[in-house]
């Protein structure tokens, strides 16, 4: 992407649709088993899991996919986003539940600081039903409360 990565678009396109077909073709005993709870804890396991997903796409092919940093920064937003739906939770609030810091191991960072989503910010707390979410460079910058 012009700026932040190397890869064409096109680049990307094309390993994106090479995924696919590997995913496709797999069974699902092929899949390394998913623990939305591990993938939410933001020490590796995110990373370890999609090398081991892509190892499992590599495993029956004659060529090796090499994420491109677009690609792997998708699927890693993916399966954020699959794990936190998994927890029931926002993103933001299933992150923070889970990540590491909640358990005491480092002083927890503000919840707006562990994830940009595309131009939002959002705001709520995890023991309050309801987040708020505004949209960044609108002249309206009412919130809707979700």
């Amino acid at each position: 992407l012009p700026g932040l990565h190397e890869e064409t678009p096109e680049e990307a396109e094309n390993q994106l649709m090479m995924l696919q077909e590997r995913f496709n073709s797999m069974q699902q005993h092929q899949f390394p088993p998913l623990q939305p709870e591990l993938l939410l804890r933001l020490d590796g396991s995110l990373s370890a899991y999609l090398v081991s997903l892509i190892e499992a796409a590599n495993k029956e092919s004659k060529s090796t996919i090499e994420l491109v940093p677009s690609v792997r920064s998708g699927l890693e937003m993916a399966l954020l986003s699959l794990a936190s739906q998994a927890s029931g939770l926002p993103l933001p609030q299933a992150l923070l539940i889970h990540s590491h810091f909640h358990e005491g191991e480092a002083k927890a960072p503000s919840v707006s600081t562990l994830l940009p989503l595309n131009g939002m910010q959002v705001r709520g707390s995890a023991f309050i039903p309801f987040t708020s979410v505004r949209v960044i460079g609108q002249e309206n910058t009412n919130e809707a409360m979700i």
